[in-house]
């Protein structure tokens, strides 16, 4: 006996190959990302465990420019508000910096800054021996290029000696920024945590397998340099992409 097809069959059919079809692609490209993500993971851990992250980490902070005579402007760049962990420390850093007059100018690049928490916190600057009257709020950007940008037009650096207090990774990236906008000379200045003796944390005569500083501390430590340095790496090649830099 001869079956005959309908148009309503034909239709079905049609449908039924294309679910297969599309989600044998899906399945695979799923399967495929796992793959992927699987080794990439791996890869991280594996490298924790070697000094690479450590000196890729470091790499992002070279800069062949140096500061001739005292600062005219310091710039705090922060993706941080005020107060926070990020911008307080930063503002400690400006207070040991060497290369400043009295009359220096401080720009605080902070997203959202209110000038009013600023002279509340008016105590706080002071004890850090910066003047109110030096203060400069820079609150327009949002980030990297924004804050560099909103700067720029908002304050005169040309033919100015320029302090850029920022992020340690993120070194190479903002003074490119800066560079490709003005004429001042700009130099750098990041905080970055200090690595301490292991044999302050070792107790004497630990001859303990599960005692291990390396995993401990540097396998931790690396694998956040790692995520950093990564992240610092394709803002670089988005920016290089834009034309930013």
């Amino acid at each position: 006996m001869c079956r005959r097809f309908t148009n309503h069959d034909f239709c079905e059919n049609s449908l039924m190959q294309n679910i297969r079809k599309y989600g044998f692609f899906l399945v695979t490209g799923i399967r495929w990302f796992l793959y992927l993500s699987a080794c990439v993971f791996i890869l991280f851990l594996s490298l924790a465990f070697t000094d690479i992250p450590y000196y890729w980490y470091h790499g992002y902070a070279e800069d062949n420019h140096s500061l001739v005579g005292e600062a005219d402007f310091i710039i705090v760049m922060s993706g941080n508000d005020f107060p926070s962990s990020d911008a307080l420390e930063k503002i400690y850093l400006v207070s040991k910096i060497k290369q400043k007059r009295a009359d220096t100018k401080l720009i605080l690049a902070f997203p959202s800054l209110d000038e009013n928490l600023i002279m509340q916190d008016s105590v706080l600057f002071k004890n850090f021996g910066i003047a109110n009257s030096n203060l400069i709020i820079s609150a327009k950007g949002y980030n990297t290029l924004t804050q560099v940008e909103s700067i720029i037009s908002e304050n005169d650096l040309s033919n100015t000696n320029v302090i850029v207090v920022c992020n340690y990774e993120q070194t190479l990236r903002t003074l490119a920024c800066f560079r490709k906008r003005s004429r001042a000379n700009f130099f750098a200045v990041h905080n970055i945590e200090k690595p301490f003796s292991p044999e302050l944390l070792s107790p004497e005569q630990n001859n303990s397998p599960f005692y291990s500083l390396q995993i401990r501390y540097n396998f931790w430590n690396y694998l956040i340099y790692q995520i950093k340095a990564m992240r610092e790496y394709i803002a670089i090649q988005y920016y290089s992409y834009k034309n930013w830099i």
